[in-house]
């Protein structure tokens, strides 16, 4: 069992005004004035949500949660990108990829050092402590940043990857309680300061209380995949059963070629991705 959650960073934005004191022409640096998170329940409400004013804590709360949980963002090639220079910054390192491991389970060696087997392809990912691996298209789109503490995972993906659509589309199509509200995103905001409690405050919360709500309701209809075409593809699997697929679709990665790849590896090489909606 995983345990599943939403969050949200708002960032610095600079006025015209403010560029003009500080004698600038464009904004050169942002940083997290708020970070908000809430678990994903079928009726979230505003006490669930826990709001903090900078990223530290944050990533504090990230390594305290329970192992192998999942954290979703609505916008993560944006807050991703925060939480990525943060890793980087407080000594983390890129997950280790090694080639032809036979080990096909979920398994950990005498150090506690996660191994995981990649599904679809021949290598293994060898995530050592304090180390983060990143699924990122060669379009710039994140997909999934998995962070490994000393003997913790956890997962942070993008809830628009199995709903393809705006917050307040959310709250409509999904009939929250809560509905996204509007905010002057430019002021004095920076980290370690106050939030307002009549207009910021409202905005955060019912951000990350709208994705909470309609990401439990996706997900009780049955989008448990990270992506839509992986739900799809669960869903067709279904139809066909494991068996029939198999026939139909067999394991490529198996199918050794003349040149040295496997059938998998070569034939991805000649495609960059699709679409798929349930």
């Amino acid at each position: 069992p995983r345990k599943y959650y939403v969050a949200d960073f708002e960032t610095t934005v600079l006025n015209k005004k403010q560029l003009e004191e500080r004698g600038l022409e464009m904004q050169e640096e942002t940083e997290v004035w708020s970070a908000a998170w809430c678990p994903v329940k079928e009726r979230p409400e505003p006490e669930d949500v826990t709001v903090y004013n900078n990223i530290f804590e944050f990533m504090e709360w990230l390594e305290k949660l329970e192992d192998r949980s999942v954290v979703g963002f609505v916008n993560l090639k944006f807050d991703g990108s925060f939480i990525l220079n943060e890793l980087i910054k407080e000594g983390f390192t890129p997950a280790l990829k090694l080639d032809d491991i036979e080990n096909e389970t979920y398994a950990y060696d005498e150090e506690d050092t996660e191994i995981v087997p990649e599904y679809g392809s021949v290598y293994q990912m060898y995530r050592q402590p304090y180390s983060y691996e990143c699924v990122i298209s060669n379009m710039g789109a994140y997909y999934s940043i998995t962070i490994r503490f000393d003997h913790t995972t956890v997962t942070i993906v993008d809830v628009t990857k199995v709903l393809p659509m705006s917050l307040r589309e959310m709250g409509k199509g999904f009939d929250t309680k809560y509905r996204k509200l509007n905010m002057e995103y430019a002021g004095d905001m920076h980290a370690f300061g106050e939030i307002d409690a009549e207009t910021q405050l409202p905005y955060i919360i019912n951000d990350v209380l709208v994705a909470s709500e309609a990401w439990y309701k996706a997900r009780a209809m049955g989008l448990t995949e990270n992506t839509i075409a992986a739900c799809a593809l669960k869903d067709f699997k279904a139809l066909l059963t494991p068996q029939v697929f198999d026939v139909y679709f067999p394991d490529l990665t198996a199918i050794r070629l003349p040149c040295g790849d496997n059938a998998y590896d070569y034939i991805k090489r000649s495609y960059a991705g699709g679409i798929c909606y349930r």
